[in-house]
Parts: structure tokens; C-alpha cells; sequence
């Protein structure tokens, strides 16, 4: 008996397999997800140098493409062998970076480390400026006859009970914490920076070869996507790689040129107006300028403490006159600085930024506030492809002001 070929019963019997196999796929998934996890983990710890070269190759094919494009075409009149000027390119701008970061270490660390021990040998002096501080306001509060002298003094004994009990209670947890297995301790601790150290030379290492075979590597996702999926899709995965780079390499390496230029006035300023710590806390504004928004008013905050607390009898004014300057610093970047570098490399509103910002650091902690909002504008570049290739599918309109209320129109 002959049996004749089915092609449409063929293509079910195909999907019907494939669902159920995906079924009993997820159902294992599901039973040995520890296991999953562990091994995600043990292999994220594998190529952990990988990642590590990735980034830094990442943040500086910038500088390697500015010396390979600009300065070397200058500096070599009758041009270089594509090999050679790819190699020069490279040393360059690890030599360049390698020098940026002798000077921060020699210049910038030494400061801070004077800081923190300053502010460490003086904390009995800090605690007794924050006392009078908080004395004076209440004087104040007083003579405008916001509270009576019981008040006052019943608030001031609450206040500085409990100010150092915590503070008390602090040294007495963090002496806990350095006696009780101290030996273990100093191993894991040991143990963790000779492996970071060892993770980062070859992140170093592998970081050459990625920015040495940068186009290589490229053509070759390129070549492999051609021959699993169709041409439109490989034009998709093309032109969400070239949005991926463009916000990106745009946010990041563009935040963090603006975020130096910000540290760099910030130390200035602060040197002109004798402010103390100026050299710590302008760190500190610097790398907290790294987060939209929210970094402005992250970097002040320590900012003005350390400033209120320097000085019992200038600690006011000189904190003010902190939050003044800060202010304007931060206005002169958000309006002029911030645009002429970045420009509009994430294509998100204000709400948008503030969201992804909330929601990564939720899930990410520091990190995901500085990587949220690039990521955030990447996952909305995709979901907006999507949402208009469904609108152009129906042959409808994909401008959003289309599809404004009537009653509640959109500004213009």
C-alpha cells in the first residue's frame, strides 16, 4: 500500500513535536533549576576575563579609533600597512591610558587616602562639631520661637543619645567583624584579589585581541546569522547591533569624558573657594555624575557633610556655599556640557530614565544604576521596532502624535 505524501500534515506533525519537546524542556528546567544556576554561575566565572576584555575593549575602541582615523594618518604622511597602523593605534592607547591612570595614582589616591585617615583620627572632633551645629540651629530655632527651652533641650539630650549609641554600636559590630575569624578572613580576602588580579591581566590580554580583530570578529556573527536565518533578519540583527553600539559606546564612553570634565571643575571650584576635602569629594561627584538624575544629588549629599562637619564655626556657610556651587555645576552640565557630549544617545524622556534607573538598581544595585539606562534604551529601541513593524503589518500610521487624544492633545 503506497502512502501519499502530506506536506501540510507533515509541517503540523513537525510543530507538534517541537512544542511538546520544548514542554518536557521547560519541565526539567524547572526540576534541576539549582542545578542550572550553578553551572550558569561556574561558567560566568570561567569567562569572566572574557567579559572583562569585552569592556575594556569596548570603552577604549574609541581612543584606538581616533589614533588609527586622525593622529596616525598626520603623524605618517605616506601611510601605514592597514596591520601596522592597527598596531600602532593599539600601544597608543593603552600607553595613553596607562599614564592617565599613573597620574590619577599618584596625584588623586595619595589625596584621598590623607582624606580618609584625616576624617577617621578626627571623627571625636566631628562628633563634638556636629554637636555645636546642632546646638546653634536649635539656638536659632529659639530665638524665632519655633520651640521652648524644655523642647530644645529634651530634643538636643534624644538627639545626641541616639547619634552616639549608633555610632558606638558601629565600632562595636565592625570590631566583631575583624576579630571573629580574622584568619579566614585575611585567606578569602587573599585568595579573592589574587584571582581578580589574575581575571584582569587576562581580560587585559584578551581586550588586545578583541580590539585587533575587531571587524574579524564582527563579520564573522555576521557570516554565521546568514547562514541560520533569512536576509531581513539578519538586517534586524545588524541594525540592533549598530543601535546597541551607538548607545552604548555613546552613553557610557561619552558619560564618562563628561563626568571627568565635571570632577576636574568640581576640584577647581572647590580649590578657589578653600572648601575642605576638595579633592575627595570631587571624586566623588565625578564617578556619582556617571548616574542621571539621581548622581547630582548622590555626590552632594556626602559632599556636604564632610564640609558641615570640618569646621564647627565655618562648616555652615562653607556647606551652603557647597550646595550652591554644586548646583550650579550640575546645571552647567545638565544644559551645556551634558547635550554637547552625549546629545541624544538614548532617545529616552525623563521618566523613561528615571524608571530604568529605578528598576536596574532594584535588580542590579550600583551597577544597574550606571549600565540601567543604556540597557533600558536598548530593550525600548527593540520593543518600539516591534510595535511598528505590527502598525505597518495593518497599514497604519507609526507617529505617535497620530494617535493623540483629542480632548488631551500632546505640546508640540
Amino acid at each position: 500500500m503506497k502512502f501519499e505524501k502530506d506536506s501540510k500534515m507533515t509541517r503540523v506533525a513537525i510543530h507538534a513535536f517541537l512544542v511538546l519537546a520544548a514542554a518536557i524542556l521547560f519541565h526539567l528546567l524547572l526540576q534541576h533549576m539549582g542545578t542550572l544556576f550553578g553551572w550558569v554561575g561556574r561558567v560566568t566565572s570561567i569567562l569572566l576575563p572574557v567579559v572583562y576584555g569585552f569592556v575594556i575593549a569596548f570603552i577604549l575602541n574609541p581612543m584606538t579609533h581616533f589614533f588609527e582615523d586622525k593622529l596616525l594618518p598626520r603623524l605618517f604622511r605616506k601611510g601605514l600597512k592597514p596591520r601596522t597602523a592597527r598596531g600602532l593605534s593599539i600601544l597608543f592607547t593603552y600607553l595613553t591610558t596607562l599614564i592617565l591612570l599613573a597620574l590619577f595614582f599618584a596625584l588623586v589616591v595619595p589625596q584621598i587616602i590623607y582624606s580618609l585617615v584625616g576624617i577617621g583620627a578626627n571623627v571625636p572632633s566631628y562628633l563634638k562639631s556636629i554637636q555645636t551645629t546642632y546646638y546653634n540651629i536649635v539656638k536659632w530655632m529659639e530665638e524665632l520661637e519655633f520651640l521652648e527651652d524644655s523642647q530644645s533641650s529634651a530634643m538636643v539630650a534624644v538627639v545626641f543619645e541616639y547619634i552616639l549609641g549608633a555610632f558606638e554600636g558601629l565600632l562595636e559590630r565592625l570590631g566583631e567583624w575583624l576579630t571573629r575569624d580574622f584568619l579566614d578572613k585575611v585567606v578569602n580576602i587573599a585568595t579573592s584579589f589574587t584571582s581578580g588580579v589574575l581575571d584582569a591581566i587576562l581580560g587585559i590580554i584578551i581586550s588586545i585581541y578583541f580590539l585587533s580583530d575587531r571587524e574579524k570578529l564582527f563579520a564573522q556573527l555576521r557570516k554565521i546569522s546568514t547562514a541560520l536565518f533569512r536576509d531581513s533578519t539578519t538586517s534586524l540583527f545588524h541594525e540592533l547591533a549598530m543601535d546597541a553600539n551607538k548607545v552604548f559606546n555613546g552613553f557610557i564612553v561619552g558619560k564618562i569624558i563628561d563626568s571627568l570634565i565635571i570632577g576636574v571643575l568640581c576640584f577647581i571650584g572647590m580649590t578657589v573657594m578653600r572648601l575642605p576635602f576638595a579633592v575627595l569629594i570631587s571624586v566623588i561627584v565625578g564617578v556619582t555624575n556617571i548616574i542621571p538624575y539621581f548622581g547630582p544629588f548622590i555626590g552632594a549629599i556626602p559632599g556636604f557633610v564632610l564640609v558641615l562637619i570640618s569646621d564647627p564655626a565655618k562648616g555652615p556657610g562653607q556647606s551652603l556655599l557647597f550646595l550652591i556651587f554644586i548646583l550650579v555645576l550640575q546645571q552647567f552640565d545638565g544644559n551645556i556640557l551634558g547635550p554637547k557630549i552625549l546629545g541624544d544617545t538614548t532617545g529616552l524622556s525623563a521618566l523613561w530614565v528615571i524608571f530604568s534607573i529605578t528598576l536596574f538598581s532594584g535588580l542590579f544595585g550600583v551597577l544597574g544604576m550606571f549600565i540601567g539606562v543604556p540597557l533600558f534604551a536598548f530593550i525600548y529601541n527593540i520593543c518600539r521596532r516591534i510595535i511598528n513593524h505590527i502598525l505597518k503589518k495593518r497599514d497604519l500610521s507609526t507617529d505617535t502624535k497620530d494617535y493623540d487624544s483629542q480632548r488631551n492633545p500632546m505640546p508640540d
